[in-house]
């Protein structure tokens, strides 16, 4: 009988070692899992979130709350500008020489044109609402790359207030 009792004994603990080992290795592989997602670069942490959102209602929600009039032609250039600054950070590279012929190129336009549409747009958005918030805080109408850096940025830090 202790015989029996020890070599169940053997096998328990044998059991309890194998057991160990294996939340060890859990424990290991979802510390890397852990890692690799903290190497991640914020923008990419940050498109995964926006992704799952609409990107698109969140832009135009924006664009709705500055009163930029909707039937205009630079209502949804800057909604692509902006979707460009947030995915790939087109900014840095040059808002003439990537966002403008980018733009133009998607909706069969001269580059000029779509410069002029997005500065028309937020003129509009600037003498309807000098009073307001966002308008009020500046001297002058805001730079059409200081605009769309601006509303990505308030997208990607979540300020943003839905219109109705």
């Amino acid at each position: 009988m202790n015989q029996t009792l020890s070599v169940e004994m053997g096998m328990l603990c044998e059991e309890i070692r194998n057991l160990r080992n294996e939340i060890q290795q859990m424990r290991e592989m979802f510390q890397k899992e852990d890692h690799n997602e903290a190497i991640e670069s914020p923008e990419k942490q940050t498109l995964g979130v926006l992704e799952k959102e609409d990107l698109d209602t969140k832009i135009s929600s924006m664009l709705l709350r500055y009163q930029i009039p909707v039937h205009i032609k630079g209502f949804k250039y800057i909604k692509e500008a902006v979707k460009m600054e947030i995915e790939e950070g087109a900014l840095a590279s040059g808002i003439t020489k990537v966002i403008y012929p980018a733009i133009a190129k998607k909706h069969d336009d001269h580059t000029s044109r779509v410069e002029r549409a997005i500065r028309h747009a937020i003129e509009s958005a600037w003498y309807k609402s000098k009073h307001e918030y966002f308008f009020s805080k500046m001297m002058d109408k805001p730079s059409n790359a200081y605009f769309i850096a601006l509303i990505a940025e308030q997208i990607r830090l979540g300020k943003i207030e839905y219109s109705a």
